[in-house]
């Protein structure tokens, strides 16, 4: 198992999910999805080895099928995630500059499809395994009830209240305010030290593991 921080209240099925990450050294990092505990959940990874989408299930973890995208240790990369039904699609790109114009979302390329049928909703949560050096930004959630509203995370505005979303924005005050430290016994590189990090790179803040 992985160190874990878990967004909580925000229990969500089908869901649009965007996210910045940049790895910088050996090891893994990505998102728990549907997750319902620490034996019950989906964990999509992103490493310099590539992509894994796996199943864990009553504590057996399956791995679901793999890819081997590259990626660069050091580098920036930006991920949007659909969850529907039992579908999981991801589309991702490098990227240049923060403060840069963002490729618009059906622009950007797919890398990874992949279908499972067990876990149909439950929270989302960042990870990080094997690594001191994972660092996540503009993490940004809605159910896809939202999605003809507005499909990009940079307008937010008045939505009805059936329309689950959150963003971090770093602005409610400490992380463990809006998430739970998951730290399970024998982790690698655990315990878990999630805290919010400052002139990341060009960011301003980012969320540091």
């Amino acid at each position: 198992m992985s160190n874990a921080l878990v967004l909580r209240y925000k229990n969500f099925y089908d869901a649009n999910i965007h996210l910045s990450w940049m790895i910088k050294d050996i090891g893994n990092l990505g998102l728990l999805l549907r997750y319902k505990d620490q034996f019950n959940y989906y964990q999509l990874s992103f490493s310099s080895k590539g992509i894994s989408y796996s199943l864990m299930h009553d504590g057996v973890l399956t791995e679901i099928k793999t890819s081997k995208e590259s990626f660069e240790i050091g580098a920036w990369y930006r991920v949007w995630v659909t969850l529907e039904a039992s579908d999981v699609t991801v589309r991702l790109e490098k990227e240049s500059k923060p403060d840069l114009p963002k490729t618009p979302i059906d622009e950007m390329e797919v890398v990874f499809e992949s279908e499972d049928h067990v876990h149909k909703s439950g929270y989302t949560a960042l990870f990080s395994n094997g690594t001191r050096g994972a660092y996540f930004d503009d993490f940004y959630i809605e159910s896809l009830e939202c999605t003809d509203k507005q499909p990009e995370p940079s307008d937010l505005f008045f939505v009805p209240q059936d329309c689950n979303r959150f963003q971090e924005n770093y602005k409610g005050g400490p992380l463990k305010l809006r998430w739970n430290i998951l730290d399970p016994e024998n982790v690698v590189e655990g315990p878990g030290k999630w805290k919010i990090a400052s002139n990341i790179q060009g960011r301003t803040k980012a969320i540091y593991q």
